[in-house]
């Protein structure tokens, strides 16, 4: 009798331990992915990605409200991103691009259907979390190696500018480490040359 009661806590004791180290597995992996930085571009989004019936009428007051003309309005494509850790994606929507690839950007989320801020920006990095919501980061283009870079925050689940812009220039010494990320098509890692580039 005793045999089995040693055999049955030893049993409990193994599940207990295997339990507690998937646990560490598992904050381990969300902590890894939430520092990762993800970059992408307008050339990232695709009509797949962006849910219409959900985001089409928010989308067309924001390129109301912005003063977009329709002629050079895009707002029909989107990058995917889950920003807070909800296991829902907000969407990145390209609203109209100019002819270096800078564009204003809407930030969407759904359930409820809402704009969380306007983004300016060639390149997008979706930064490290200093709290349930991810950091973003912009670079727009200027001129020949040089650009603007302006960072932004969220607070309450609406975004906010979180520092005063700068402008970098490749022959500076120190060019922050995460403009230095390569551009990708996919949160998953996805190499940005694997995916076909489109001309809008």
């Amino acid at each position: 009798m005793k045999k089995i009661y040693f055999l049955i806590l030893f049993a409990m004791c193994l599940l207990l331990n295997t339990q507690q180290f998937s646990n560490a597995q598992q904050r381990h992996i969300r902590n890894t992915e939430a520092s990762k930085i993800v970059v992408f571009d307008s050339l990232c989004t695709s009509r797949v990605s962006f849910p219409k019936a959900k985001l089409r009428d928010v989308v067309s007051e924001t390129l109301k409200r912005e003063g977009i003309e329709s002629s050079l309005a895009i707002g029909t494509e989107a990058f995917a991103f889950d920003l807070n850790g909800d296991s829902k994606p907000e969407y990145f929507v390209p609203l109209t691009c100019g002819a270096v690839g800078n564009c204003t950007w809407g930030i969407y989320a759904v359930n409820p259907t809402r704009l969380l801020g306007i983004i300016y920006g060639k390149y997008i990095y979706i930064r490290k979390s200093f709290g349930k919501w991810r950091n973003i980061s912009t670079y727009s283009h200027l001129a020949i190696n040089w650009g603007g870079v302006s960072t932004y925050g969220f607070k309450k689940g609406q975004l906010i500018k979180m520092a005063k812009d700068y402008e970098v220039t490749a022959s500076e010494v120190r060019i922050p480490e995460f403009l230095k990320a390569e551009p990708i098509c996919d949160p998953d890692g996805s190499s940005y040359e694997d995916k076909p580039h489109r001309t809008k």
